[in-house]
């Protein structure tokens, strides 16, 4: 759902008990990459800013048509990124889904990674709506990478090979680099 600010928010099923109805996969955030405007990102090396446009028209039948979408590095306008890095990014920030509810009592949020999380995304889109991911740390065993989704304190599990800054250690930034 979106609040009143227009900000993306998520919320589980509980029961009277307060007890979480279902704990299954599912989706938070389901756009295309074409729908965002803007992915700003802050992590431990610093922030950045990623741009995209889509150029929308329409073609002689009436149907709409979209050409690929260009990506900018804010401060790097006139170089050109790196091919799949900001298109990984976009996935993810557009397409969000996860495994498993790891915590929704907002209790143990720390034990997740996320009194230092390893980073915060927060994307515009073009309908003017927003979302904000924070990332914590991998779970043990592989079994994926914490996140948090909007101002809720719900603990996801996302998988590890969702994305870029779903893995390990690496940082969000890499995915961008310069060609």
């Amino acid at each position: 759902s979106v609040d009143e600010d227009g900000e993306h928010q998520a919320t589980v099923l509980l029961d009277d008990k307060g007890k979480l109805t279902e704990n299954g996969s599912g989706t938070l955030l389901e756009y295309t990459p074409s729908d965002i405007a803007k992915i700003e990102v802050e992590n431990e090396s610093g922030s950045f800013t990623i741009l995209a446009e889509t150029n929308v028209g329409v073609d002689e039948n009436g149907e709409e048509t979209r050409d690929a979408t260009v990506y900018t590095l804010v401060g790097f306008e006139g170089i050109e990124l790196q091919s799949g890095g900001p298109d990984t990014v976009a996935n993810d920030v557009a397409q969000l889904t996860f495994n498993s509810v790891a915590d929704y009592k907002g209790k143990n949020t720390g034990d997740f990674g996320f009194k230092k999380p390893r980073a915060k995304v927060t994307t515009t889109y073009t309908d003017d709506t927003t979302s904000t991911i924070y990332v914590g740390d991998d779970a043990p065993g592989q079994a994926g990478t914490y996140i948090m989704f909007g101002d809720s304190d719900i603990v996801y599990l996302a998988s590890t090979d969702s994305g870029k800054f779903f893995h390990s250690n690496i940082l969000i930034a890499n995915s961008c680099s310069l060609s």
